[in-house]
């Protein structure tokens, strides 16, 4: 019972510590989930993409190894394949690569036949598979770059197809004609979207850089689209017990590696070369049968030709006879006609004589008449204008001396006027009265309101209206009588001033005193309101008191006394806030009060100044009063003058308009006569153009009747010269035919030579046909299948070298953390020890710490690992691999191993610190632990800088050089951290500078433009380049893609040939390692960087070339070059023809062009679009592409950073939280001596921050060496990845570790501010 009460108190004790020491804990467990994270996520990552590729590589039924032959495959050789020992299943299938449209642009596709068994079979997408002929399954990739869709109409053709419509090669012909066409030609309807398993790239990633001969796009048909079945194009081989195994794994290799030496030990090649013999001899027994039959035939076609001619001889001579004949009669009749057509023209003439009488005497008349017309014409215009000046000045003129119509309109027009608006100045004059008046009365009601009396204010108003009552009625004319009532209206209104004069000064007098109260109150306001302010300040400071003793001690006696203060001056305060109501209510009171008086001021002013006739604008009783009785005078005689000049206007005017009138008939009259006179001349003018009209439609008879005599003897003539051209071209074509005949039969003779020849020869070439060659593969020569590993394997190369950083890093942050908290527990130890607890059993506490650390690290880490960061990272392989999905794995073993490293090295550094504290008596553990040594520092050496120096300052240089422990851990965590971040950011610097490095006048490639053709397009298509403006210069080489292999690896490479004469100067920039320039004259042959990399090449080594026609040969490098971005075989002419034995014939071109870059990539869609380009590629639109191709990388780039930006906080925010606590004492004894917060935090803060540029002082390197280490790492093919630091990248490493350092002071700060002196410097350490 007592036992298990041990264990019991023991657990809690435990338990305590995790709660006591929950942010060490915490930081732990994260530093194993990062680490934990980092090392098994990005090997999961690749595990499942493998796996994944696997299992739908299994599913499809893919090839294990595929066989195929110059001369094709038949049923014995699969027969053969598949009694091989290891063999499961051997198929023979057909494919052909054809060429179709996408878009307006000629590319590749590769055409299979669908396997009638399931092997290699296509994953259906959407819609189904091809069920009959005319039917095609395509890849949706193909459906996406073509923008077609399932039910539309696809077809393809070969690079030497001649079209639907051409003849078939017959007879003799057939002899040369060697088809290499496999699928029937014609429109396919698409029925479905598929997935090859053969070709699962996306097209993007790093892969897109890779050279590669095959197409993009696979159409599947059914197999009775073969045009020969009985000869495949390729054999498909499964492995007996290949399907078990992962096919990237080392075991699935070796099983399919027998059954590859088997079928390489097993060629048929003899036995298909002789039955290609056998079969080619008969076809030219059938041929020679045939050309004999051809040319009996054509002898006796010539015979025949030669019997035609001699008939159309005869023929020709009896025609000529006939149209001499016809000649004749056709020139008498046309005689005839002309005679009669003279005849009708001389009495035609003799009519326009007596016309051209009449038209002169017309013409004398018509002269005689416009002459005297202008005179007549001016006076009769002269007149009207004199008429049209004196209507329109009929106020000008004069109706008595010196009086015009218009000066009595004008007065008039004056009189109206002032009868019009004096009415309304009158009625205004008379408002303004009473408004005099009514505010009388009003000032009268206000003050016997307000005193009691109106002070006779209401009788004068009274007055004021009776006075000008009589202002109203007054006789204008009667000046004696209007200047009494002028007199009477302003006495009322000055005896009015008179009386409210002392008003307004009493009202003054108010209007001041209530100023004074009104200030006097904003004073009593204002210093109210500095009361309160004080007294807020006050309640804020004790909140902040109380808060505080709250959260550090809530059993504290002044927490009552200061609850009860806070309750007081909260009471004080609101009884403030309601007397500053009550007196601004006062205040707003007054105002109004205010403003009520000063209306009443401002209208008393106004009627002081009227009634003084003082007023500033010039206005009182006596100026209005008088104002109206001239208003009134005024309008009486306007209206006495309007009524006078009205009659006598109306009587002028009548006189005026008749004389008008009668000047106006006159004139009327003069314009009739001039008419009629015209109207004369005109009719006679109309008969004579009837008869010139007459006579020119005889004329026009006869020119017709002339023109049609003309035109039919014209007709004759050319008839007749028509029949004569027919019999002569009749005799020239029987000469040409004899001539032709004469030749024919020669060629005839010389044919029938040559055919005999030529069958002569075939016999010879049949015997010198060579056997066939077969090329035997594994799935490696996929490009997809191979690019899943290497992109696999690029990532675990990272996955595999960061992990030590974090684990190192762990380690030395867990010895830290454990150190602290057993020094803190130095005393418990001793209590344990001292109860009889063994050394064993008080180190389990500690190991159980920190093992539950690692165990919930490793639980988080793990399902990071192998759930998120492998979803993080598949959203990338989704863009690159196009795999239906991905599949999920966990491996258990692996899982271990990492909670096994990470276990080992945080529970063996919790071991290690405790082992010495074990050591001691209980005795010597719970007494304090002696102090250190004090020693002085280095700097403490250097008398002139250490005087300059403050108390803190000099503190912090001893606590940073004295702690060695924490110094070297501080440190070294930040280094690694920083190096974690250059890696990260390094590798990102690598992706963006190989853009400029590959491409462009400081890159690799200089070239813009690089295009392929067939060997018999190149000329044209050269000229036609050379022509175009946008093209600078160009050069001519041969470009095809090769497989080279080395060993056990093989590499699909770019080859660029260069003919004898021609350079790569300017376009290639071949460069050495070391940066010399490699001659290609000198090396002959120089492969790329990359290549040298991933297959361990050395100049001088023998290579395996296999070109896309499977042409093999060997060559041996004489260079290295640099290249970043895929891999290329550069050879002169002389290499390309010793290594393959063949003629090179160039078929490629690379170009500078002069457009910029919007421009090139135009150039090359043009180009693109003529069919006799096989290959365009532009320079500019791989520049404009590149950042898509690195999305996986970059992807990784920002895991690494992310995970080690979480690390660098960690450390950071772990190291400085152990800082803190085992300093409590030192800081609590530096409050207690009056440091202020702002002092202490520097103090502390400034030690961190030191620490920190040092770990990044030590780190800059670190990363730089770290990242360059990559360079060997990461061996991707097609991919040389020399790792570049950017400048800009350490100061960015840099400045995210000081920034995590200031956000960790801060969140640190307040654990300072919290520092409990009183139970800190009771402790006994």
């Amino acid at each position: 019972m007592a036992g298990r009460r041990d264990t019991s108190a023991f657990a809690k004790g435990i338990a305590r510590t995790v709660r006591g020491s929950l942010k060490r804990f915490v930081a732990l467990t994260t530093i194993t989930a990062l680490g934990v994270t980092m090392l098994v996520g990005l090997r999961a990552a690749c595990v499942d993409l493998r796996n994944s590729a696997d299992r739908f590589f299994d599913e499809q039924d893919l090839f294990d190894v595929r066989v195929q032959s110059t001369l094709g495959l038949t049923d014995e050789d699969v027969e053969a394949l598949a009694a091989l020992d290891g063999v499961e299943t051997a198929e023979g299938g057909w494919s052909e690569t054809v060429y179709t449209t996408v878009g307006s642009a000629s590319e590749k596709v590769d055409v299979k036949a669908l396997s009638s068994s399931g092997l290699n079979e296509p994953l259906v997408l959407e819609g189904r598979l091809p069920e009959t002929s005319g039917e095609v399954a395509v890849t949706q990739r193909y459906l996406k770059d073509s923008g077609l869709t399932i039910g539309d109409v696809v077809s393809f053709h070969g690079d030497d197809d001649q079209g639907d419509d051409a003849e078939k090669d017959e007879g003799l012909d057939a002899l040369d004609s060697e088809s290499t066409e496999v699928f029937e030609r014609g429109e396919y309807t698409i029925v479905g979207s598929v997935l090859d398993p053969m070709e699962i790239n996306a097209g993007e990633g790093t892969m897109s850089f890779r050279s590669s001969g095959g197409s993009q796009y696979s159409f599947f048909v059914v197999a009775d689209e073969v045009i020969d079945p009985s000869v495949y194009t390729v054999a498909y081989v499964m492995v007996e017990g290949a399907e078990a195994p992962l096919c990237y794994s080392a075991e699935y290799e070796e099983i399919v590696d027998e059954v590859f030496q088997s079928v390489e030990d097993a060629r048929r090649e003899r036995a298909r070369g002789d039955q290609i013999r056998s079969d080619a001899n008969e076809e030219i027994d059938e041929a020679e049968a045939e050309a004999l039959e051809e040319l009996a035939d054509a002898e006796a076609e010539l015979d025949d030709a030669q019997r035609e001619l001699d008939e159309g001889r005869a023929e020709v001579a009896d025609g000529q006879r006939e149209l001499d004949e016809q000649r004749e009669d056709a020139m008498a009749q046309l005689d005839d006609a002309q005679a009669t057509i003279d005849e009708n023209r001389r009495t035609l003439e003799d009519g326009a004589a007596e016309y051209e009488e009449g038209l002169a005497e017309y013409e004398a008349g018509l002269a005689e008449y416009e002459a005297a017309l202008p005179g007549a014409e001016q006076q009769l215009r002269d007149g009207q204008a004199a008429l049209d000046a004196a209507r329109a000045n009929v106020s000008g003129i004069e109706v008595a001396d010196g009086v015009t119509i218009g000066d009595l309109e004008a007065q008039r027009d004056e009189a109206q006027a002032a009868v019009d608006s004096l009415p309304g100045t009158i009625a205004g004059i008379d408002d303004t009265a009473e408004s005099i008046a009514s505010g009388i009365d009003q000032l009268a009601a206000a003050l016997k309101g307000m005193m009691g009396t109106d002070m006779g204010l209401g009788a004068l108003a009274t007055q004021a209206r009776e006075a000008w009552a009589t202002v109203e009625t007054v006789d204008p004319s009667d000046e004696e009588a209007a200047a009494a009532a002028t007199t009477a209206y302003a006495d009322v209104l000055s005896q009015t001033a008179e009386k409210l004069a002392p008003l307004s000064s009493l009202l003054a007098g108010q209007l001041g005193g209530l100023d004074a109260e009104i200030e006097e109150l904003d004073g009593q306001l204002r210093d109210l309101e500095v009361a309160i302010g004080e007294n807020e300040g006050k309640l804020e400071e004790l909140t902040d008191r109380i808060e505080d003793l709250q959260a550090s001690d809530p059993d504290s006696p002044d927490l009552a006394e200061l609850v009860k203060e806070k309750s007081e001056l909260e009471g004080t305060l609101e009884d403030q806030r309601g007397d500053r109501e009550e007196l601004q209510g006062q205040c707003d009171t007054l105002r109004t009060q205010r403003e009520t008086y000063a209306g009443y001021q401002s209208s008393l002013d106004q009627l002081i100044s009227f009634g003084r006739d003082d007023a500033a604008d010039g206005q009182g009783a006596t100026a209005l009063a008088s104002g109206r009785i001239q208003a009134v005078a005024g309008l009486a005689q306007a209206q006495a003058g309007l009524d006078q000049l009205n009659p006598a206007i109306d009587q002028a005017r009548g006189a005026v308009e008749a004389e008008f009138a009668a000047q106006q008939a006159r004139i009327d009259q003069g314009w009739q006569e001039l008419s009629d006179g015209r109207a004369q001349l005109e009719s006679a003018r109309a008969l004579l153009d009837q008869s010139a009209a007459q006579i020119a439609d005889g004329r026009s008879q006869l020119a017709e009747g002339q023109a049609e005599l003309d035109r039919q003897r014209a007709d004759a003539l050319e008839q007749l010269a028509d029949a004569q051209r027919q019999l002569d071209d009749a005799l020239a074509e029987i000469a040409d035919g004899q001539k032709e005949l004469d030749e024919g039969r020669a060629t005839f003779e010389q044919e029938r030579d040559d055919a005999l020849t030529e069958i002569a020869d075939a016999r010879e070439e049949v015997e010198d046909l060579p056997d066939a060659t077969w090329y035997v593969q594994d799935r490696s020569s996929l490009s997809s299948y191979a690019s899943v590993d290497s992109d696999a394997s690029s990532i675990e190369a990272i996955g595999t070298v960061l992990p030590i950083v974090f684990f190192v890093v762990a380690v030395l942050i867990s010895l830290t953390t454990m150190t602290r908290m057993v020094e803190e527990e130095r005393g418990l130890i001793g209590v344990y020890k001292a109860l009889g607890y063994g050394r064993g059993r008080i180190l389990s506490k500690y190991v159980l710490y920190a093992l539950a650390a690692c165990v919930l690290g490793w639980l988080v880490g793990t399902l990071l690992g192998f759930v998120v960061l492998p979803a993080i990272i598949f959203t990338i392989f989704s863009t690159m691999y196009a795999l239906p999905g991905f599949v999920y794995s966990f491996d258990a073993a692996y899982s271990v191993v990492s909670l096994l490293l990470f276990t080992v090295g945080i529970v063996g550094a919790t071991a290690l610190t405790c082992r010495h504290e074990l050591r001691e008596t209980p005795a010597s553990l719970m007494l304090p632990k002696a102090p250190r040594a004090g020693s002085r520092i280095f700097l403490e050496h250097i008398g002139p800088v250490w005087r300059r120096m403050s108390f803190l300052n000099k503190v912090t240089a001893r606590n940073l050089f004295r702690y060695k422990q924490r110094f070297f851990m501080t440190t070294f965590g930040v280094a690694g951290c920083v190096a974690l971040l250059i890696t990260g950011f390094g590798i990102r610097d690598t992706v963006i500078s190989l853009s400029p490095r590959q491409y462009g006048d400081a890159g690799v490639i200089g070239y813009d433009l690089m295009a392929v053709t067939s060997a018999d397009d190149l000329d044209a298509a050269a000229e036609e380049l050379a022509d175009d403006g946008g093209v600078s210069d160009l050069v001519r080489v041969y470009i095809d893609n090769l497989t080279v292999s080395y060993g056990d690896d093989k590499e699909t490479v770019q080859l660029v040939v260069v003919p004898e004469g021609e350079s790569l100067e300017g376009y290639v920039n071949l460069v050495a390692d070391d940066g010399s320039a490699v001659s290609l004259d000198e090396a002959q042959v120089a492969i790329t960087k990359n290549a040298e990399q991933v297959m361990g090449v050395v100049v001088g080594d023998e290579l395996g070339l296999q070109d896309s026609t499977l042409a093999e040969g060997t060559a041996a490098p004489g260079s290295i070059v640099l290249n970043y971005l895929g891999n290329t075989l550069y050879m002169t002419e002389a290499a390309y023809e010793k290594a393959f034995g063949e003629e090179l014939e160039p078929n490629g071109l690379l170009a500078h062009l002069t457009g910029d870059a919007d421009e090139q990539v135009a150039l090359s869609e043009r180009l693109s679009e003529d069919g006799r380009y096989l290959s365009v590629v532009s320079t500019q639109k791989l520049v404009n592409d590149f950042s898509s191709a690195f999305t996986l990388i970059n992807t990784v780039v920002y895991v690494v950073i992310v995970l080690a930006a979480a690390l660098s906080f960690t450390v950071v925010f772990t190291l400085s939280n152990t800082n803190i606590s085992e300093r409590e004492r030192e800081l609590a004894t530096l409050k207690v001596l009056g440091f202020k917060r702002p002092e202490v935090h520097r103090y502390i803060n400034t030690e961190t921050l030191i620490l920190t540029g040092i770990g990044v002082v030590m780190g800059l390197p670190l990363g730089y060496a770290l990242a360059r280490s990559l360079t060997w790492i990461l061996r991707m093919p097609s991919l040389y990845f020399d790792v570049v630091v950017d400048p800009l990248t350490y100061l960015i490493a840099a400045v995210m570790a000081f920034g995590f350092t200031v956000v960790v002071n801060l969140i640190t700060n307040r654990a300072l501010d919290r520092v409990d002196m009183v139970g800190a410097l009771k402790s006994a350490e």
